[in-house]
């Protein structure tokens, strides 16, 4: 029996271990998993090949496919054209998935959002993400989901809170030790404060990237940093800077960045080498970028006017007006998707705060009616127990009144009455056992004399009573309490007096105040009132000495009595307890 036993713990043990151990996803999720942080064209190929797999499998590894999915496209700078799968992805995690992969659910999900143009949502994700991994290990992603916050509190000019997000993704860069990332961050810390209107702290960051992007031997980032140095120079009017960094953009060999020639037209531009901005300028009326082209045509029209040519400045000046009219459209455009994002975001917002108000007031309802049925459930033991504990009171105080009548005089008189009567029939046996029985008249001869000594003695003890009970009343301080109780001034009833009184009381009743102290402990006035009981003085008597009134007096007596038989009663009842005392 013991091995047997001994083989079930250990069995249940096994099945434990197995049921809590992580489960495994197939093999080609996680070389595609693998793959998407290096060659996402490569996992979204290798996924797509395994679709009519992930069809049949189970809803976990299906969840995951998607994740995977949605993870290798946004790697691969695939745009997002839909939600539908995310937000069942991102559903399945926060409810019955594994919640480990609930973050990077929420992630990708600020980064679809994003693609849709839909900012609050898209925030929404990525601060839910950002608290979801909020004081974890997973450095790689929370620096990840802060620049995308920063990037899209920037987009919506909180330059504030871009700040902050940045500067976030900027401490868990230096966490992980990507130092490329860290010099673009700190790039990004650089545009923050320009928003926010301090050159001097963006001008630092820019110098701190520049120095990183040096240590790094990355020429790309020194020239990145360059240019925002050069850039924020020209907008401040020191050109001397300005030149002599972009005298140090024009040697390194990263000159095909696109922002360089918005900075260097301005700088051209602003120094009087007209030749040199207007080549600038051309480059940048390339550009694809309509910003860029508004930006060329202003600047080209302005030097064709400066240079007196009226007709190129009219062409350039139109070419302005025409590519600001496309902004403006492009602006309102996006203006009004900002707008019907919001106000979508704001109705999902409701409906999820009327949701959680439902719920915290069926929670509330739950927990009030658990509340009160403990509550009730307590209030009923607790009134059985003390219904019990008063039950064992007055058992108990009961017994100890039995006793004290036991020993009262009344009962003495009721057994030498019941004596009295054993001896009579035992007489009237002994006369008809006289004749039939020698040995059984014998006996009751024996029994006999045993009850008329024992009727003897009661009978020497309740004369030895009467003659005490006769004295006390013929004592001293037995009259002065009765005069006291007839006169209509006790101004002679002292202290002394009441404690002659108890010690009379005692000697005579044999120990009267102790017995009933043994039963209820009696406070100074509810004795004296028992003791004026005892010496046989009226209501009206006890009243005038204790200085209280006769409805006082009579209440006292009705509790004395429940006190000491656990039951209500009038005050006549004890005053005859009292009495056979």
């Amino acid at each position: 029996m013991k091995v047997f036993k001994i083989f079930c713990v250990v069995s249940v043990l096994c099945l434990c271990l197995f049921a809590c151990g992580r489960r495994h996803y197939p093999r080609v999720l996680s070389q595609a998993n693998s793959l998407a942080e290096v060659m996402p064209d490569s996992a979204l190929r290798l996924l797509a090949q395994w679709a009519d797999s992930a069809g049949n499998a189970p809803e976990r590894v299906r969840m995951y496919y998607h994740l995977l999915t949605v993870k290798a496209a946004d790697k691969a700078c695939v745009p997002h054209t839909s939600d539908s799968i995310i937000r069942r992805v991102v559903d399945y995690y926060g409810h019955k998935g594994d919640r480990r992969l609930l973050p990077m659910a929420c992630y990708y999900a600020g980064r679809v959002y994003r693609d849709l143009g839909d900012v609050p949502q898209a925030l929404d994700y990525l601060q839910q993400a950002a608290a979801l991994l909020k004081g974890s290990y997973y450095y790689e992603l929370q620096k990840a989901v802060y620049a995308q916050m920063g990037d899209l509190f920037l987009f919506q000019d909180v330059y504030e809170e871009a700040l902050k997000a940045y500067k976030k993704s900027l401490e868990f860069q230096e966490k992980t030790g990507d130092m490329p990332g860290k010099a673009a961050m700190l790039c990004s810390v650089g545009t923050a404060y320009m928003g926010c209107g301090k050159p001097d702290s963006a001008l630092m960051y820019y110098k701190m990237a520049y120095e990183h992007a040096q240590a790094l031997e990355d020429s790309c980032l020194e020239n990145k940093a360059l240019i925002a140095v050069c850039g924020l120079y020209t907008q401040l009017g020191e050109y001397d800077l300005a030149k002599y960094v972009w005298q140090q953009i024009k040697e390194s060999q990263s000159l095909e960045e696109p922002a360089m020639n918005v900075v260097a037209a301005g700088f051209y531009h602003a120094v009087g080498e007209q030749d040199s901005a207007i080549y600038y300028y051309k480059e940048l009326l390339k550009d694809e970028n309509m910003y860029s082209k508004r930006d060329a045509c202003w600047g080209l029209g302005k030097l064709a006017q400066e240079q007196g040519n009226s007709r190129a400045a009219l062409e350039y000046l139109q070419g302005y007006i025409s590519w600001t009219d496309t902004i403006v459209k492009y602006t309102s455009a996006g203006a009004l998707r900002k707008m019907q994002a919001l106000y979508n975001y704001n109705l999902r917002e409701k409906e999820t705060l009327r949701f959680m108000q439902a719920n915290v007031r069926l929670r509330r309802c739950l927990v009030g009616s658990c509340v009160f049925f403990i509550l009730l459930i307590g209030l009923m033991q607790y009134w059985r127990l003390r219904s019990q504990r008063k039950e064992m009171q007055v058992w108990v105080q009961r017994e100890k009144i039995a006793r004290l009548e036991e020993d009262s005089r009344l009962q003495r008189e009721q057994l030498m009455e019941s004596n009295r009567q054993k001896i009579e029939e035992l007489e009237h046996r002994l006369q008809e056992s006289r004749e039939a029985n020698d040995g059984m008249h014998r006996l009751l001869l024996l029994q006999k004399e045993q009850a008329v000594s024992a009727h003897e003695v009661m009978e020497k003890e309740l004369q030895v009573q009467a003659v005490g009970e006769e004295l006390f009343r013929q004592s001293e301080v037995y009259r002065r309490f009765h005069r006291a109780a007839s006169c209509n001034s006790v101004v002679g009833i002292q202290p002394e007096d009441w404690e002659e009184l108890q010690a009379a009381v005692d000697v005579c009743y044999r120990d009267f105040t102790g017995r009933l102290r043994r039963v209820y402990p009696l406070s100074e006035m509810e004795l004296k009132i028992c003791l004026l009981l005892k010496i046989e003085i009226a209501n009206n008597g006890i009243a005038r000495i204790v200085g209280r009134s006769t409805s006082a007096i009579v209440s006292a007596r009705k509790s004395l009595y429940e006190k000491f038989h656990g039951e209500k009663g009038t005050a006549q009842q004890w005053d005859d307890f009292i009495r056979k005392m």
